[in-house]
């Protein structure tokens, strides 16, 4: 991620960079709820 080299999503999967994968058309959705979560903290 550094090094800016590309990468794929599975690679990031592998190495436990990501914590879940959306289609799309759910991003803006899941980013919303996230953006809940943080702000209640």
């Amino acid at each position: 991620m550094f090094t800016v080299e590309p990468i794929t999503a599975q690679d990031l999967w592998g190495r436990g960079a990501l914590t879940e994968v959306l289609p799309l058309s759910k991003l803006e959705e899941r980013a919303q709820e996230i953006a809940q979560i943080i702000a209640r903290k």
